[in-house]
């Protein structure tokens, strides 16, 4: 059976920006959906976040039948995360993705996470489906970087216009384009 696991992005948890409408919106479908909660503070690297995924991978909850919806940084921890671990999923859903230095503070709490293009480009390997959500004005991420990123990984893009980073602030606090990108993706697999 189809499952979805999201993994939030950098300093949230599932109760911020679309994470629980998006949970509540798989869950009214039938769908066996999990929004994790991930290691925040002195705890934000790739080691610690890893840990929880080999703990769902174990327990079988991450499996081929996943699909894994993640946002901001989330989306290159589970790109890494995939190819060193050698994990078969179904597919990822990567919104806001985050691959780059931003020269702020959090600079020291992403740097684990960042992947390199040779990582990226095994992505694929292990999936069956990749999709790049990204946003017109993104304030961390230029259009052409997403795109970049997509050609990359073999990723399929998406441009949201003026989606901001997706984020509640954005009005991001429910996200019917990606409700109906995963009904476009089930109707295919």
């Amino acid at each position: 059976m189809k499952n979805y696991v999201i993994i939030p992005g950098s300093n949230n948890s599932p109760y911020d920006n679309w994470y629980k409408s998006v949970y509540e919106g798989l869950k009214e479908k039938g769908y066996n959906t999990l929004v994790l909660f991930m290691p925040q503070e002195n705890e934000h690297n790739y080691k610690a976040w890893e840990k929880i995924f080999k703990a769902y991978k174990k327990a079988g909850v991450i499996n081929k039948h996943t699909t894994i919806i993640c946002h901001d940084i989330s989306t290159m921890f589970i790109a890494k995360a995939v190819v060193k671990t050698k994990t078969q999923i179904s597919g990822i859903i990567s919104v806001g993705i985050l691959n780059t230095i931003l020269g702020t503070e959090e600079d020291k709490l992403n740097k684990t996470f960042i992947v390199p293009n040779k990582i990226l480009e095994k992505t694929i390997n292990y999936l069956k489906f990749y999709h790049i959500i990204a946003s017109s004005n993104d304030p961390f991420i230029e259009t052409e970087d997403a795109q970049k990123m997509a050609e990359l990984s073999g990723a399929k893009l998406h441009i949201i216009e003026n989606a901001g980073h997706f984020t509640a602030e954005d009005g991001y606090t429910k996200f019917s384009e990606l409700l109906n990108i995963i009904e476009s993706i089930n109707e295919i697999i």
